[in-house]
């Protein structure tokens, strides 16, 4: 069973724009989050890393007025991202997470979203998050984790799904642990609810678009069954309310800023 997703593969560069855009009530929800998260902070740098298409690139500019790098390792999904308008004023650096070309203590915030689980070396791409960061830094990890996966409406209609994430996603210890082991201290952690689309019908279109690496692991044959499951699903449980999913957010510091 394959866990491990290369975005370099196949045309899921040239979908991923549209199929997991962030609607308004998402940008809104995300900025609040940052605001939140970040509040006193002094933000003049941010690493966007696993930025894929730039999708919160300009978010974080926004939001920071500040430099922005989006750093990924896929070379397709960084030239989508160049052709972003939105995400315009943001470095792009083609890179792997366990080896940053990027000077030691640069960054104020790392941020980190839905990227944990495709890291090769968990421990090693926290240890160069570590690196970067200036005094007083931040890393800001969002992911989903074991605990949140029955969150996910999807999940039930392709059976090997829940097997792919099971193995690469981590649990909320799980992740703590690591980012002790790469010199990170846990500030805080919280669930949130991320809301993903208007209604029903909305989600099962963005399900649709198999912009979720796990559903571009799950054989075709069985993806095809499940969206036709899942539609008739969202069409018949539809009353017009907003979908929202499970996500944990973490807040880590190095660990040497905290003794």
């Amino acid at each position: 069973m394959a866990t491990d997703f290369d975005y370099d593969r196949g045309e899921i560069h040239g979908t991923y724009a549209s199929g997991r855009a962030l609607t308004p009530e998402q940008t809104d929800f995300w900025q609040a989050i940052l605001r939140e998260e970040l509040a006193g902070a002094d933000v003049g740098c941010v690493m966007d890393l696993g930025c894929g298409v730039g999708r919160f690139s300009a978010m974080l500019r926004e939001v920071f007025h500040a430099r922005v790098y989006g750093i990924d390792r896929s070379e397709r999904m960084l030239a989508t991202a160049a052709l972003n308008a939105g995400a315009r004023g943001t470095w792009w650096i083609r890179a792997d997470a366990e080896a940053l070309p990027v000077r030691g203590a640069s960054a104020d915030l790392v941020f980190m979203f839905l990227v944990y689980h495709h890291l090769r070396d968990p421990v090693g791409g926290l240890g160069e998050c570590a690196r970067v960061l200036a005094r007083g830094g931040i890393l800001l990890v969002i992911n989903a984790t074991v605990e949140t996966l029955d969150s996910y409406h999807w999940l039930p209609f392709f059976p090997s799904a829940r097997r792919i994430d099971l193995a690469r996603l981590p649990t909320r210890d799980g992740l703590a642990r690591a980012a002790g082991e790469a010199g990170l201290a846990l500030q805080r952690s919280r669930t949130v609810l991320n809301p993903v689309a208007p209604d029903l019908r909305a989600y099962a279109d963005r399900i649709a678009s198999r912009t979720i690496s796990t559903l571009q692991l799950v054989p075709d044959d069985e993806f095809a069954r499940g969206i036709v499951e899942f539609r008739r699903y969202c069409e018949r449980e539809d009353r017009g309310q907003r979908v929202e999913d499970q996500m944990d957010v973490f807040v880590f510091r190095r660990s040497e800023d905290t003794t």
